[in-house]
């Protein structure tokens, strides 16, 4: 797999390393030309480090705008338990080692215990996709570009729970509702979490379809017809989810966006607020 990072010096394809993390590592973005002297070798060290100081900070920017919380932006693919981590569509895994993500056609679901680290698993992979994008979209290291300069493109991270109460209290605000559909529409990548924990509203005529509902219908069918990819998660059983959202909406979402299930109780791997976490490269 080659990375599309560029050396300064010589504008050589940087080496690969053996992992994702290792290979954006300061020392490792230094081409083997560049290293026959340590005054060229020390010139591409230091400003490689400025570009991923800058990378970092729009990649932080980025997440934490399209509604990624504070404790999923300090994940990373180490802390991923391998039961999980196997989960993961390869073509997901290629795409976001290889700078592609935001051109994936595709997403996945995550389907398992409450605690089982599948939102920070979804976090990880678009914090380290997006530090490679970055990297990707860059010709050589341009140190005068601002966070802001590498263009806006869209995640959403949509706390299904929070965003669907929102929709439905909310539903004769049609800026509101417009402004939110839109977002999940239209985001290069939309992230659903905890799908089918939403707290659903009493109604009288039993085949009335609540609003938040009727909002993801409208949502899912769109991007499965624009082949966006949608990454989600859920805690709930496929056959509620099925008597919640009903067969057609879930077939739908689950063919551009499969789902894979951890068949047995991991242990809660939520990171703690004073995990040590690096930043991916990024």
């Amino acid at each position: 797999m080659s990375d599309k990072l560029i050396c300064l010096m010589c504008g050589s394809n940087l080496r690969n390393s053996s992992s994702p993390e290792e290979r954006e590592a300061v020392q490792n973005l230094v081409c083997g030309k560049c290293e026959l002297t340590d005054e060229d070798a020390d010139t591409c060290r230091t400003q490689a480090a400025a570009f991923i100081q800058k990378a970092a900070a729009w990649v932080r920017l980025t997440l934490s705008k399209g509604g990624v919380s504070p404790r999923d932006l300090e994940a990373k693919i180490s802390t991923i338990p391998d039961p999980l981590y196997s989960l993961i569509p390869g073509t997901v895994l290629e795409a976001v080692r290889s700078g592609n993500i935001l051109t994936l056609t595709s997403g996945f679901g995550l389907g398992g215990y409450v605690g089982c680290g599948k939102s920070c698993a979804i976090a990880a992979l678009l914090k380290l996709g997006l530090s490679r994008w970055a990297h990707a979209s860059t010709t050589g290291w341009d140190f005068s570009i601002k966070p802001s300069h590498f263009g806006p493109p869209t995640i959403f991270w949509a706390n299904w729970p929070d965003i669907s109460n929102q929709l439905q209290s909310r539903a004769v605000d049609s800026d509101f509702v417009h402004t939110i559909v839109g977002k999940m529409k239209n985001a290069k990548i939309l992230v659903l979490d905890d799908l089918g924990k939403e707290r659903l509203p009493t109604i009288k005529d039993e085949h009335a379809t609540p609003f938040a509902q009727a909002q993801l219908e409208i949502c899912i069918d769109y991007r499965n017809g624009q082949m966006t990819p949608t990454f989600w998660t859920t805690n709930i059983s496929e056959d509620h989810l099925i008597s919640i959202y009903g067969a057609a909406t879930y077939s739908r979402l689950i063919q551009g966006n499969p789902i894979e299930w951890v068949e047995e109780p991991l242990d809660n791997l939520r990171l703690s607020s004073d995990t040590n976490i690096d930043s991916l490269g990024a």
